[in-house]
């Protein structure tokens, strides 16, 4: 023993309490099992600890069982509770006796009294975790109350490194003059001589083994226990705490519920593949387990005649896929085998168990998926039900990393709550920094929302916002402002080839999203990315915003004619948008169709899309389809620029062309763009002027809206179509439909023209053409509004106008 100091692990607990009172280890004959407290002392010395003490919760059972040991006595952790509002709180309480632990258990229902006695029995005691909330009650004032009651403050390896990190802040920080005012504020004595001065002490708070001695307490110069304890009392502590976060909290859980069902099932027994045996034991068991041990143990089981874990009754798919990830990546164990013994690789046994979980759950959802698309696409709703209750697997493997890190999201959210109440109680009502997580289904592609979802994050980079865009797409590269995740699966759109929904994974952008400490999740698609940008935020306990670009009820009503498809479309879309604390719309005109189909309106903000006028500008106006497709310049060119797709209302244009050429032979039309009804649409205008581009970007799209001299946009269903904001800035009026957010986007009869949209709307856009054919002045003036109106929808004034809409938020 080290007389100069002493180290120990304060905070380990023995399962003792979790065990029924009438299971006694040493009846099945596994008193030396990874459950006896003695292994946890031969463990805990193992690992450096001078002294040992198991902090049961309310028991002193497993420290019982190792009192006869040298170096140890027996503590306890102590469920308390403020009795104004029964809010719990847990109580470390060291070397006591069995007539103290009596006493403790009649008195802790009370904080108060509890603490007092403490005091006056001269017990050395701690409040743990002071900023877990261990029935979901705490709230600051509790925080500040236990500031008055304990002078000796735990700073917890199971909890959050932020967590500690602020504690220890707070505390460093506190005056008497500051803990004066808390107790004035709240009516509560400070107890002890200077309790503005609080000492921190390091445990590890290990339910399952594997973290134990992570997190240890430094006294100097003590030489056994009770100058180890004086030490501790006086405040001359060190401390060391393990970095933990949410996947250690998962871990743990992973590691309890494997070592239970194996104590008591032996699922061991049903996995006959050795290696993933293998794995499982370096992963999910303490370092220095040995497996030759644990399955004798298993076998001594067998042979007194426990019930086992029958086989069927293990989830057939998760052992399948389990099997799978490591026959796929036989890496996985090696690493695991590596991290387990200790071996410095930089790799911990959390993380290789992270990735594990996460290639199984990415199985099933790829298999729960694709049966989805597959009775959805052959119309078999009965099976359809059955294969989304076999969902369940999934929610089973990934439940552990939910719960935790929803947990570690609200106690760190709590944490900085706190440090802002100490640091400024005036601070708490100004606007924190924002910090937006933008989740889309689309970005490279080309189509109006890519676009104006591109526009948002060239925007955020100009005004030096903190915005990351979050896609999932296999061609993502480094972007600024930009995270890519790879997909693990993929669903071909047959009405849009160009376009495919990806499955996203889930677990990893979790994880990313809370490193990145993100203060709101916004969805701008209702995609498999939008559904990840909910769970996302509902895990972390963050807003949930997002923005309703395209009319997709609509869009698959006009594509597949089944009203009632469209209806369950509009269902969704109610309850996926229903979700959103704000949703953003791009007229009034959609606001009001999300109201009428149910939304509240109190959440609904138009907020109207900003265009790039110095790249869509009138300079690049250069005679772009003469010298491309040899078209005269004195040609009037009628152009318009979109998915080429029935539901955009296409078919007006060869009524149209057919009227406008019988009265001119000087007008020409241009389509730009793709889409599944193009070759249609090629056979009907085939003996029309009509110019097919396919797909322009860049300057090729800049310079042929320039060099154009009518935008035509017939689409009812676009909720503010993009492309006609971008004709206007390069200085081209439009023609437009009284339907969809089109008509909001300009202004009737001073950049363009409004029609409506009735069986004459192919008549009325040949008017409108032969208007302006006829007025060349009032086209003339039509083009220098439409560039002067579209000066005002900068996609810099209109990011900023977004980013002000987010309302304060505390995180």
């Amino acid at each position: 023993m080290d007389t100069k100091q002493l180290k120990m692990d304060m905070h380990v607990h023995s399962r003792y309490s979790h065990r029924p009172s009438s299971w006694v280890l040493k009846k099945i004959g596994c008193s030396e099992s990874y459950t006896d407290p003695a292994y946890l002392y031969r463990s805990l010395k193992a690992r450096g600890m001078d002294l040992v003490t198991i902090t049961d919760h309310n028991t002193i059972g497993g420290a019982l069982e190792i009192a006869h040991l040298p170096d140890t006595f027996i503590s306890e952790e102590v469920t308390s509770y403020f009795p104004e509002d029964n809010c719990k709180l847990h109580v470390l309480a060291y070397n006591i006796t069995e007539a103290q632990h009596e006493d403790i258990a009649r008195l802790r229902k009370n904080v108060y009294e509890l603490v007092d006695y403490l005091n006056a029995e001269g017990i050395v005691h701690a409040v743990a975790h002071p900023m877990y909330s261990v029935n979901g009650l705490l709230q600051r004032v509790h925080f500040e109350k236990m500031l008055l009651l304990f002078n000796i403050i735990e700073l917890n390896g199971a909890r959050d490194t932020l967590q500690n990190t602020i504690v220890r802040q707070i505390t460093d920080t506190l005056t008497r003059a500051a803990l004066d005012a808390l107790a004035d504020r709240h009516d509560v004595a400070p107890r002890g001589n200077t309790p503005w001065q609080k000492c921190l002490i390091g445990g590890s708070d290990d339910h399952s083994s594997l973290y134990m001695g992570c997190s240890w307490t430094v006294v100097p110069e003590a030489s056994d226990g009770a100058s180890f304890l004086a030490g501790v009392a006086a405040g001359r502590t060190t401390v060391q705490t393990h970095d933990a976060g949410p996947r250690t909290l998962a871990h743990n859980l992973y590691s309890i519920m494997y070592q239970f069902y194996d104590e008591t099932f032996m699922v061991n027994r049903w996995i006959k593949e050795p290696e993933l045996t293998a794995f499982l034991m370096d992963t999910l068991f303490p370092e220095d387990h040995e497996l030759h041990d644990v399955q004798r143990l298993a076998q001594e089981r067998r042979s007194a005649g426990f019930s086992t874990f029958g086989a069927a009754s293990i989830p057939d798919q998760l052992l399948a896929h389990a099997r799978q990830a490591i026959s796929a990546e036989p890496s996985l164990a090696e690493r695991a085998h590596r991290s387990g013994m200790g071996v410095g690789t930089g790799e911990s046994r959390e993380d290789v168990w992270m990735e594990f979980v996460n290639r199984i759950s990415e199985m099933i959802m790829r298999q729960f998926a694709d049966d989805v698309i597959t009775r959805l696409t052959s119309a078999d709703l009965f099976y359809l039900f059955t294969t989304i209750g076999s969902s369940a697997s999934m929610y089973m493997m990934l439940s552990p990393y939910f719960i935790a890190y929803s947990l570690f999201a609200r106690d760190r959210q709590f944490a900085l709550d706190c440090l802002k109440a100490r640091n400024s109680r005036s601070a708490e009502t100004g606007a924190p920094d924002r910090n937006i997580a933008m989740f889309t289904d689309t970005f490279n592609e080309i189509n109006g929302v890519a676009t104006a979802i591109r526009s948002q994050v060239a925007a955020a980079r100009l005004t030096g916002k903190s915005l990351t865009l979050i896609n999932c797409d296999p061609g993502q590269g480094p972007e600024a402002n930009v995270m890519g995740f790879e997909p693990f699966g993929e669903i071909d759109l047959p009405e849009y080839p160009e376009l495919k929904i990806y499955y996203p994974p889930v677990l990893k952008i979790l994880d990313y999203c809370y490193r990145q400490r993100f203060t709101h999740i916004h969805a701008e698609t209702p995609g498999a990315m939008g559904l990840t940008a909910l769970a996302v935020a509902r895990i972390l306990k963050l807003p949930f915003y997002g923005t309703y670009h395209t009319s997709l009820p609509q869009t698959v009503g006009a594509l597949t004619g089944d009203t009632q498809i469209e209806d369950l479309f509009w269902k969704y879309m109610v309850w996926f948008y229903g979700q959103m604390e704000k949703i953003y719309v791009p007229s009034a005109m959609t606001g009001r169709e999300l109201v009428e189909k149910g939304l509240p309106e109190d959440r609904i903000v138009v907020h109207q899309w900003g265009v790039d006028t110095a790249g869509f500008t009138p300079d690049k106006r250069n005679g772009f389809f003469v010298n491309r497709y040899q078209l005269p310049d004195s040609m009037m060119k009628l152009v318009y620029v979109g998915r080429v797709s029935r539901e955009k209302n296409l078919q007006v244009f060869e009524k149209m062309m057919r009227r406008i050429c019988r009265h001119r032979d000087d007008v020409c039309l241009v389509i730009v763009g793709e889409g599944p009804y193009l070759a249609g649409m090629q056979e009907s205008l085939a003996d029309l002027p009509v110019v097919f581009t396919g797909y322009l970007t860049g300057d090729d799209l800049t310079q042929a809206y320039a060099s154009s001299d009518i935008f035509l946009f017939p689409s009812t269903v676009d909720t503010m179509g993009n492309v006609v904001v971008e004709a206007q800035a390069s200085g081209v009026p439009v023609v437009v439909t009284d339907k969809g957010g089109p008509s909001e986007n300009m202004i009737d009869r001073k950049t363009g023209f409004v029609l409506p949209a009735d069986d004459t709307l192919a008549d009325r856009f040949a008017d409108a053409v032969l208007h302006f054919c006829d007025h060349p002045d009032k086209l003339a003036a039509m083009r220098k509004n439409a560039r002067q109106y579209s000066r005002q929808r900068s996609f810099e004034k209109s990011f900023l106008s977004f980013w002000n809409h987010y309302g304060v938020s505390s995180h």
